[in-house]
């Protein structure tokens, strides 16, 4: 098990809101931590990458640790391209077709990086 999974927190919480994006990327190389993560398809990720909320129909694959209230990178082509937090559990997002999904804090808008979609 990896630290974060042994400690029982959120992993985000020892995280500074403008290192997230950075600090979710280097986590992502341990494969369990994908299950924390949500993937969406290529019409929602310029959205995304603005900075808007991620709907559930633009949802292609959820994480099974993805909780009410969690800290969720969201990921387009395996990179992670925002952080925020869950509004639904991941059988929801799975389930449903309408309403948000994940509320995004930190985006790579907010990084100032050029994005390609």
């Amino acid at each position: 098990k990896t630290a974060y999974e042994m400690c029982g927190r959120d992993w985000s919480s020892d995280v500074c809101s403008s290192d997230l994006i950075d600090f979710a990327q280097t986590l992502l190389k341990n494969k369990t931590f994908k299950e924390n993560c949500i993937e969406i398809n290529n019409e929602a990720a310029p959205f995304v990458m603005e900075g808007r909320s991620v709907f559930c129909k633009h949802v292609t694959w959820c994480g099974k640790n993805v909780k009410v209230s969690s800290d969720t990178p969201i990921l387009f082509k395996n990179q992670v391209i925002a952080v925020g937090k869950s509004i639904l559990s991941a059988k929801m997002i799975s389930d449903m077709k309408m309403g948000v999904a994940v509320k995004v804090r930190d985006s790579l808008k907010s990084r100032k990086e050029k994005i390609v979609v």
